[in-house]
């Protein structure tokens, strides 16, 4: 809704580069009045990064005719494609570690929420995952945005308050998507996904039913992630106070979870 990705060539380096162009809709025009932003101040905001270790690499440039541009590496795997083939699950933990670095570094090394965190938007390269697609990222400071954006991103990956009326996307909103996500490169399957995918959304209204049916999903656990269960049982906290803070604390109860698995197998730390 925000903007096209085209693939470039370098004509002074000759290396293939992947170009960011806002061309917004309707939709994303009216996301832009509703956060009181100009276009030109939104793709400032998603190219304005020093670099990270899990966050895809970017520049923010403008061309001689004055057209705003983000300059990215080309990634041709995605976290969604490696789902669909079947191999995400045997690197699971690795890409979870990542995840997890990747939103320690967008809300404790950039200060801001990412708020759209979902398969598509985790680039795999050089064995590693880095979080991308950062359009819909906002200021975290205090935990909240200045204007409402509720109803936004995946929902297989949304908080429950996320799907109010007014909500805001918050550090814990996010840890609450890391844990969806950890569910389904677990188990195969998000931990709401039969009800979304029948577009019953009533279980975010109950906190007994979404209770109920978040300890049925973490049952179906693999016995040598059981060791995860605590982390993600507080992940998916139907109240965000009840979750991890923020990245940097996810990242050390993750450290904490996989010291040592069901089987006594070690894992390092960060």
């Amino acid at each position: 809704t925000w903007g096209v990705v085209i693939e470039a060539r370098d004509t002074a380096t000759g290396e293939m580069a992947a170009l960011k162009v806002l061309q917004p809709t309707e939709t994303a025009r009216a996301q832009m009045r509703s956060r009181k932003i100009t276009p030109f101040e939104a793709l400032r905001n998603e190219g304005d990064l020093s670099p990270c270790a899990n966050i895809v690499p970017r520049t923010f440039e403008i061309d001689s005719r004055g057209t705003p541009f983000i300059r990215m590496p080309v990634y041709y795997d995605f976290l969604d494609r490696a789902i669909k083939r079947g191999d995400a699950k045997e690197r699971a933990i690795p890409y979870l570690e990542d995840i997890a670095n990747g939103l320690y570094e967008i809300h404790s090394v950039r200060g801001r929420v990412h708020g759209d965190l979902k398969p598509d938007n985790i680039a795999l390269g050089n064995g590693k995952a880095l979080i991308s697609d950062l359009g819909t990222s906002t200021c975290a400071s205090f935990g909240w945005t200045v204007s409402p954006r509720d109803n936004m991103g995946c929902a297989y990956t949304r908080a429950p308050e996320c799907f109010r009326e007014n909500s805001h996307p918050t550090s814990q909103s996010d840890v609450w998507a890391f844990g969806a996500l950890a569910s389904k490169l677990l188990t195969g399957e998000y931990p709401f996904e039969a009800d979304l995918d029948k577009g019953d959304r009533s279980f975010v209204q109950s906190k007994e039913r979404f209770n109920s049916q978040l300890e049925s999903h973490l049952a179906k656990l693999p016995r040598e992630h059981k060791k995860l269960r605590k982390l993600l049982r507080g992940c998916l906290a139907y109240d965000q106070h009840q979750r991890p803070y923020n990245g940097e604390e996810l990242k050390a109860r993750l450290g904490e979870a996989l010291a040592k698995n069901s089987f006594g197998i070690k894992y390092p730390f960060f």
